[in-house]
């Protein structure tokens, strides 16, 4: 009996130390920021910036970033292949309705996906490079879910707006909980609406990646 009240007890502290671990806030700039890295291309005497992250889904690492950051590049440069800080890793697949492109990683660690979906009110942490300025860390929260119309694309589409800053150079950016899991993807803004700018939800990231690669 003793030692059925022991082993109960040892699963119990290892279940409370499990859920304490599970639910202490990231760091952002520690646990975040290092994920994250930078596009830059030099488009007609102008410097053009963008952001992407490091994220491992099923084992493997992959870079994230938006499908018209890609374009810009395949644009300009390479139809094959786009370049984050030092590494060039090669564009695996491609959203045109989702704006996301896939891309090889040089990493073996990257950011999670979220275990849940996102809900209005969530607090959100966004981190990029707007305006080619340097790494910058943004807190504020899911506005509401939108469901528009694409004309570009013929499609309809959902997206969240968040209350976190943001401005040209953030696109790709990694919109994460305040546990540090990717819950979405900042692909635009409005000039006369900079704080509110629009993510792709972590529905349709989870989705384009089980298209992709998680078979």
């Amino acid at each position: 009996m003793k030692k059925l009240i022991s082993a109960l007890l040892l699963l119990g502290s290892v279940f409370i130390t499990c859920h304490i671990i599970a639910t202490i806030p990231a760091d952002p700039k520690e646990d975040i920021a290092p994920h994250v890295v930078a596009w830059k291309i030099l488009n007609k005497g102008n410097q053009r910036y963008a952001s992407g992250f490091h994220l491992k889904y099923k084992g493997e690492v992959y870079i994230v970033t938006n499908k018209h950051v890609c374009d810009s590049n395949i644009q300009n440069v390479n139809k094959e292949y786009i370049q984050f800080d030092d590494y060039v890793g090669k564009i695996i697949a491609i959203d045109d309705l989702h704006d996301l492109c896939l891309v090889t990683s040089n990493r073996k660690d990257g950011l999670e996906l979220a275990k849940k979906y996102n809900e209005e009110m969530d607090k959100v942490v966004l981190v990029g490079f707007p305006r080619g300025i340097g790494k910058t860390i943004r807190f504020g929260h899911i506005i509401e879910m939108q469901t528009e119309y694409i004309p570009w694309i013929g499609a309809i589409a959902n997206f969240y707006q968040v209350s976190t800053p943001a401005y040209g150079g953030n696109s790709g950016s990694p919109v994460c909980d305040i546990y540090g899991n990717v819950v979405g993807v900042l692909f635009a803004g409005s000039p006369s609406y900079p704080l509110e700018p629009f993510i792709v939800p972590l529905i349709d990231l989870h989705m384009f990646l089980e298209r992709t690669v998680g078979r």
